[in-house]
């Protein structure tokens, strides 16, 4: 009984990490004052978005830290909260 509650709030910890990670990645932006050079969250160079990505996915003054990035962010995401809701189904049950 308490192991299937410690699961369940196990699973709502890795759910509430992925979303604060994913916040820290995707919305805070360093800058730094000597080099101008732009930083994410996780201290990750940033680029400007290539122009297809820019007109089409991103808005005109977003900055990405390149494709490689993009799809490990992305199936860190999903792997996190897909474990996460598992865990939190199997506390459930």
């Amino acid at each position: 009984m308490y192991t299937r509650k410690f699961v369940g709030l196990l699973g709502w910890i890795v759910i509430l990490s992925v979303l604060a990670a994913t916040c820290i990645a995707y919305f805070v932006v360093v800058v730094n004052p000597v080099t101008k050079e732009i930083f994410d969250g996780f201290g990750r160079p940033l680029t400007e978005t290539p122009w297809l990505l820019r007109v089409t996915i991103f808005s005109s003054k977003r900055f990405w830290a390149g494709w490689g990035w993009v799809i490990g962010d992305m199936i860190i995401f999903w792997v996190g909260m897909i474990t996460g809701w598992l865990l939190v189904s199997y506390s459930l049950e």
